[in-house]
């Protein structure tokens, strides 16, 4: 009899702490109020733009949330520098969300649970499905956009950026390639371990370049994760690498690089890498 009354109280216990946990989710899912945009246009490529996201409830924290489609006729808004290079970008670019993640995106006034911010790329304009969605540390979610009921506006997704010649518009003749430079000239040959430095986001003609840096050397964003440009660190004595990829235009061909280092290219096919080698020392 007592274990039966044992296993009855388990139970209760059991669907009681459900019951309160499910009131708890239930009682302050996250809803989207509205969508601003922070900054002012008109932006040139490379320019961030920073969105936030005004919303109610969400206990016990925000997960996740996601943008899609923000962006102007003539350029998506982007977070994924680390795609440029790729022959298809274009098609890639008008369907890549702006994203945060709990502890995986960095967190400041560009990346937050309120703050989401990407760059501004050419394009052939951005998808035209916009949506907005956010979840919970519990699983809830609620989104605003196509494919919802919500009256929620999402024009503020919608920015105004300068006229670019870097990508040719669809049914008009692409011009012939000119020459692009990237200088790299006050990167010391042999600096110091803890020497930082800024990179640059564009080539000298406009083309976006996102950086990537191995062995004693890395890419600190001061923005969020594969932003363009970046700080590059030297953490050790050592060889450091450092690699560049550059946007593929109709307007440049792919720069030449000054620098204090040369900066050796290795060919696979229509593929281009790009390494030059930083001695680190005390």
């Amino acid at each position: 009899m007592q274990k039966i009354i044992y296993i009855a109280l388990s139970l209760l216990l059991i669907n009681l702490n459900a019951f309160d946990k499910a009131n708890a989710d239930n009682a302050n899912p996250p809803k989207i109020v509205s969508v601003e945009q922070l900054t002012k246009g008109p932006y040139s490529v490379g320019d961030i733009v920073t969105f936030k996201v005004n919303y109610t409830g969400g206990n016990p924290g925000i997960k996740s949330i996601e943008i899609l489609g923000a962006g102007s006729k003539t350029n998506c808004i982007s977070q994924s520098a680390n795609l440029l290079g790729l022959p298809a970008l274009d098609g890639v670019l008008s369907v890549s969300p702006l994203r945060w993640i709990k502890n995986e995106s960095l967190n400041n006034t560009y990346s937050s649970d309120i703050y989401l911010s990407g760059f501004v790329v050419p394009c052939q304009g951005a998808f035209e499905s916009k949506r907005v969605e956010i979840t919970d540390e519990t699983g809830l979610s609620d989104s605003v956009g196509i494919g919802t009921l919500s009256n929620t506006s999402l024009s503020s997704l919608i920015i105004d950026t300068k006229p670019t010649d870097l990508i040719t518009p669809i049914g008009e003749i692409k011009p012939k390639k000119i020459e692009d430079k990237v200088s790299l000239k006050n990167i010391p040959k042999n600096p110091k371990v803890g020497f930082k430095i800024d990179l640059p986001r564009l080539t000298q003609g406009g083309a976006p370049i996102h950086w990537t840096a191995n062995l004693s050397c890395s890419i600190e964003y001061k923005t969020f994760l594969t932003d363009l440009g970046g700080v590059l660190k030297f953490n050790k004595l050592g060889n450091c690498e450092l690699m560049p990829k550059v946007m593929l235009t109709d307007k440049f061909n792919l720069p030449k690089y000054f620098a204090n280092v040369k900066m050796k290219e290795f060919k696979d096919g229509n593929d281009v890498t790009v390494v030059g080698v930083y001695k680190v020392r005390r």
